[in-house]
């Protein structure tokens, strides 16, 4: 998912979690991505 695509489907949202390994984006910080297990867990603010 590109950036402006997070944008417009943030509904007024301004942080957005990400998984770096698969792209699910997460309701929340978690420890890791409950799709495929991976610690790296991207945090955007906009």
């Amino acid at each position: 998912m590109g950036v402006l695509d997070a944008l417009r489907k943030s509904g007024g949202r301004t942080e957005l979690y990400e998984c770096r390994n698969c792209g699910l984006e997460l309701a929340d910080d978690g420890k890791e991505c409950p799709h495929c297990g991976s610690e790296e867990i991207a945090h955007y603010v906009f």
